[in-house]
């Protein structure tokens, strides 16, 4: 998935940004999300979690994440 996510950031790169945070290294942000299964993506919109935030876990197809966090922040897709 780390490939396709790579190639969404750059080309949503004008709509939203993808970051990347080792669970191990930063333990408590993971505790604090509930984080125990990776890959999991989490939406966040002016720095507070997308409630409710749309099921991103494990592999998806491109168009499905891509559509998912649009429709998360509220962004219609051109």
């Amino acid at each position: 998935m780390a490939p396709v996510v790579a190639e969404i950031a750059f080309e949503q790169r004008n709509t939203f940004a993808i970051a990347k945070l080792d669970r191990e290294e930063n333990n408590k942000i993971a505790q604090r999300y509930g984080i125990r299964i990776q890959p999991i993506y989490l939406v966040f919109q002016d720095g507070k979690l997308v409630e409710p935030h749309p099921r991103l876990l494990g592999k998806i197809p491109k168009d499905d994440f891509v559509q998912k966090v649009l429709n998360a922040i509220n962004i219609e897709e051109n």
